[in-house]
C-alpha cells in the first residue's frame, strides 16, 4: 500500500477510509456540482495540506492533481513551445500531431488547442511528478473521456495510483476498465 486515509471531511462532505496500491485508479462520487473548488480542495487534503493526521503517504509518495500550481501555470501563462518543452519527449506525440493539424507555430497560445488536447497535457505534466494522481475527467466529449481513460490506463502500468473526481451528470458516463474501484462522498 502506498497511500491510505482515515476518511476526512472537505466540503461538509465526508469520504469514508480507503487504501490505494500501485496501479489503483479509484473514483469518488462527489454529491455536488462544484467541480473546481471542490476538486481543489480535495487536492490540498489529499496531498496533505488540508488536514492532518487524516491521510498518510508513504515516505517518498507524491500527490499530484493536474490543477497542481505548475501545469495550471503552464496552461494558463504559456504557449504550444512552452508546453512541448514541459512534456517529457516520449510523452509529445499526440500534442505534434494537434499541432500540426492546426498549423499552430510555438508561439501560439495553449487556448488554440483543443480542450481534450489541454487537459490531456495537465495529466501528463502531473503524471511525470507523482505517484498518485488526483484527477478530473468531467466537461469532455465522450472521445475525449475516452483519450483520458486509455492514458490513465497505461500509467498505471507503470505503478501510478489514481483518484479521479466524479461529480453529478459530468463523469458518470464514461466508461472504464474493470478493476476500477468506487467510493460514494456522503454528506456529514
Amino acid at each position: 500500500m502506498i497511500y491510505h486515509t482515515r476518511g476526512f471531511v472537505v466540503m461538509g462532505e465526508h469520504v469514508p477510509p480507503f487504501a490505494l496500491n500501485p496501479g489503483d485508479w479509484l473514483v469518488l462520487r462527489w454529491p455536488e456540482n462544484s467541480r473546481t473548488e471542490v476538486e481543489r480542495l480535495l487536492y490540498k487534503t489529499l496531498s496533505g495540506e488540508g488536514v492532518s493526521g487524516a491521510v498518510s503517504c508513504h515516505a517518498g509518495i507524491k500527490v499530484v492533481s493536474p490543477l497542481e500550481e505548475r501545469s495550471a501555470s503552464l496552461l494558463t501563462q504559456a504557449n504550444v513551445g512552452d508546453l512541448l518543452a514541459a512534456l517529457p519527449p516520449t510523452e509529445q506525440e499526440p500534442f505534434l500531431a494537434e499541432i500540426r493539424a492546426r498549423g499552430l507555430l510555438p508561439a501560439a497560445p495553449i487556448d488554440h488547442l483543443p480542450g481534450t488536447i489541454k487537459r490531456l497535457s495537465q495529466l501528463m505534466l502531473a503524471c511525470a511528478s507523482a505517484e498518485v494522481v488526483v484527477l478530473d475527467a468531467g466537461g469532455l466529449d465522450p472521445l475525449g473521456k475516452k483519450r483520458i481513460c486509455d492514458y490513465v490506463s497505461a500509467q498505471r502500468q507503470r505503478g501510478l495510483a489514481f483518484i479521479e473526481l466524479e461529480v453529478p451528470f459530468i463523469g458518470r458516463h464514461m466508461v472504464r476498465p474493470s478493476g476500477v474501484g468506487y467510493l460514494d462522498a456522503s454528506a456529514t
